[in-house]
């Protein structure tokens, strides 16, 4: 490092005022901390910039302000050293008709200057606190002088820092900061409060708490959070004038005598920067434990979240008003669901006897229809509840919550694959020249996708996470765990033969989808040690990614559940197929709409094989746990035929009009080579929610062994009898 770099800086770039504002960012930007660490010329410099703060030129003080405030930042000797006489100037500046750049430098720089030395008593006793009130008070002063936005901010986040370091020294500026957020806080119309300006108004109102003390702060927070809930509430009450009355707080009519397409959206602001500062109120720490009033922000919730458009009160009603109401219902939701994340995310198992009814609230608004943004919003709200809160208390919240969730994953299932040649009118030798080009539908860019949006991948993600979370509940019935269980699983199957593109134009999204699929599935293969035998296959499977195994092998070394005691398995570990599922469960899956052929009752139903497997294949007979391709390795294994060369691969012939899952290369080729190795990912099934793999007259689907060329070994079946 050169140690005559600042004697170079100050004999070209900052040897005039005009060449030091033109070369700053040169300056500012080859400026290191081993510049003042090692040089001799730190006198210099620091009378360098002394001078640049008082010149007479407004672009040369700016640059000052820049310099000594790099320099702060980099030397705190430095700074210590001569933060005095740096603040003497820099705080009348803010008082004087300077320009916008020069007094946003000056803020920073006296910021920095008060809250980066807490660890120095001394210098905070002689130069910052007697300066603290003075530089507050010239910020509040500055409130009033320019009202640019980005400037208003700037103050704002000031005051906040200030608020936090020096909360004694400001508690007599309380009432003025408060009516500085205030300002920003009581909603606009018909321009709302910028993003910004509210996120900066909120941060420092949830901050006041602080000038309370260690003794007073835990109850002035709970004050304010109580007004803010109540004004919340009656801002909501007055732009929901023409619904029946509920919860909400008396009407105090103030709208009386005001234009509709005025007083509407300023409540709506209003209540948006009230639910804001809430979730601040929550974000905010302290040095003593809150009381947080849960019943209230619970009660404010429910009212965002039940929101309605079809209710309206008796009597006249003016139309526009009318319209205005229903047209900011999902800004409602939206609130509501903001609100309700931070609540569980802060107050976790706090929210636990709220939980059902803020459930079923999420649950009727998941019935109805819903664009994919709404419905992500009120996923996500569901999943962050299940995840913070204790189980659900009723097994019909948790039944009716899974049936509105399906529905969002249903595209999945819906991926008709086309034709490979589609018929025309010249007949069937133009049939077959378009089968000439199966590669084509792979390279068209007009080719659709299943998600046209980012958020509709998104909710079949949080979809899928929320299942995960329902299937650990244990209120869910049986039968709807089954379905679920069979769902996820023909998903696990299907998505390795689906290709990214065809999923979504976010290629990366294929492995996203995979890895919940995944996740999921592994909440199926908890157990007991008997069950979980058999769900071998989805653990090992999940080893194959990245991540670390400790989870993954833990879950094989530690079952969830003691052994099973009767010998009869549960539900779920049956109807894996179609053919074996219950009435209950398939007026579940027609209920859900999980019917993807014309009808069920069009379909052939494969016959089930009855063999009598051999010691090898008992466990996966037992249950009936496999799948038609299992049943074909039992033939092969009962007869004495010759094993197949490590070429051959099984191949299923499933049309594509009448089945849309089957099972993936890897898993046939596994069935080919190693049967036995089968019999343990016997959970690698075609799912019957899906499809059923139906068998051609005439011809098999599946490769089957000729018992006529071979010689069958005799059994002297009347040995006994001859005996006698």
């Amino acid at each position: 490092m050169d140690a005559h770099a600042l004697k170079s800086l100050l004999q070209h770039q900052l040897a005039t005022d005009a060449s030091t504002a033109s070369h700053l960012p040169y300056v500012l930007d080859v400026l290191t901390e081993q510049h003042f660490n090692t040089s001799t010329h730190t006198p210099k410099w620091s009378a360098r910039l002394s001078s640049l703060l008082h010149s007479k030129e407004p672009s040369a003080r700016w640059a000052g302000l820049c310099l000594c405030l790099r320099t702060a930042e980099l030397s705190k000797d430095i700074m210590i050293e001569f933060s005095s006489g740096w603040i003497t100037v820099a705080i009348p500046l803010l008082s004087k008709t300077e320009p916008l750049p020069t007094l946003k430098a000056a803020i920073r720089l006296i910021l920095h200057l008060f809250t980066s030395s807490v660890d120095k008593p001394e210098y905070q006793r002689q130069v910052c606190t007697p300066n603290v009130t003075k530089y507050s008070a010239a910020l509040l002063a500055l409130t009033t002088r320019n009202e640019e936005q980005s400037f208003q901010v700037l103050i704002m986040d000031a005051m906040r820092r200030l608020l936090k370091t020096y909360p004694t020294l400001l508690k007599p500026s309380y009432q003025s900061i408060s009516a500085l957020t205030l300002k920003h806080l009581n909603g606009g119309s018909p321009t709302p409060v910028h993003p910004s300006l509210l996120d900066s108004a909120s941060k420092l109102f949830a901050s006041l708490h602080y000038t309370g003390g260690k003794a007073g702060s835990s109850s002035l927070w709970k004050t304010n959070i109580e007004e803010t809930v109540r004004l919340a509430r009656t801002a909501l009450a007055e732009i929901r004038t023409t619904f029946p009355s509920t919860d909400y707080a008396d009407r105090s009519n103030t709208r009386l005598g005001q234009d509709s397409s005025v007083s509407v959206p300023l409540y709506l602001d209003r209540l948006r920067c009230c639910v804001a500062t809430v979730v601040q109120l929550l974000l905010s720490s302290s040095q003593r434990l809150f009381h947080v009033p849960i019943g209230l922000l619970s009660s404010l919730v429910l009212s965002l979240l039940s929101c309605t458009v079809d209710e309206q009160v008796e009597g006249h009603i003016d139309p526009s008003v009318r319209v205005l109401e229903v047209s900011v219902v999902p800004s409602l939701w939206e609130m509501g669901c903001d609100l309700l994340t931070v609540m569980c995310t802060r107050t976790k198992r706090s929210m636990s006897p709220r939980a059902p009814q803020i459930l079923t609230s999420i649950t009727f608004q998941l019935e109805q229809t819903l664009s994919s943004t709404q419905r992500l919003r009120f996923l996500d709200a569901a999943h962050r509840v299940l995840l913070t809160t204790h189980t659900v208390a009723s097994g019909a919240s948790a039944n009716r919550l899974t049936k509105a969730v399906l529905p969002s994953l249903l595209v999945l299932v819906q991926m008709k694959e086309q034709p490979n040649g589609a018929p025309s009118a010249n007949g069937t030798k133009s049939k077959k020249r378009s089968r000439a080009f199966e590669g084509d539908e792979l390279l068209s860019r007009n080719r659709g996708t299943v998600f046209k949006t980012h958020s509709d991948e998104q909710c079949a993600l949080v979809a899928i996470d929320l299942l995960k979370s329902l299937l650990s509940e244990p209120n869910l019935s049986q039968p709807l765990r089954s379905l679920v269980s069979r769902f996820i699983l023909s998903l696990l199957i299907s998505l390795p033969q689906t290709l990214p593109s065809s999923l979504s134009s976010n290629t990366g999204f294929h492995v996203q989808l995979s890895e919940c699929v995944q996740d999921t599935a592994l909440v199926i293969g908890l157990g007991s040690s008997t069950s979980q035998s058999r769900t071998l296959g989805l653990i090992v499977n999940s080893t194959s990614s990245q991540r670390p195994l400790h989870h993954e092998i833990e879950l094989l070394l530690h079952p969830r559940l003691p052994p099973l005691l009767r010998s009869v398995p549960r539900t779920d570990f049956i109807a894996l197929t179609r053919s074996e599922e219950s009435n209950e469960e398939a007026s579940l899956r027609h209920e859900l709409g999980l019917v993807l052929l014309e009808s069920d009752q069009t379909q052939p139903q494969p016959e089930p094989v009855n063999t009598n497997p051999g010691p090898s294949t008992s466990m996966a007979i037992e249950t009936r746990e496999t799948s038609y391709v299992s049943e074909s390795i039992v033939q092969q294994q009962k007869s004495p035929a010759p094993a197949p060369p490590q070429h051959q691969q099984m191949e299923v012939d499933n049309p594509p009009s009448q089945t849309f899952i089957q099972a993936a290369p890897s898993v046939q080729r596994e069935i080919s080579e190693s049967p036995v190795q089968t019999v343990h990912t016997t959970v690698r099934t075609t799912s019957s929610v899906v499809t059923t793999l139906e068998r051609k007259a005439g011809s098999s689907s599946l490769p089957t062994v000729q018992d006529d060329d071979e010689e069958m070994p005799s059994i002297d079946v009347d040995s006994d009898s001859d005996s006698d």
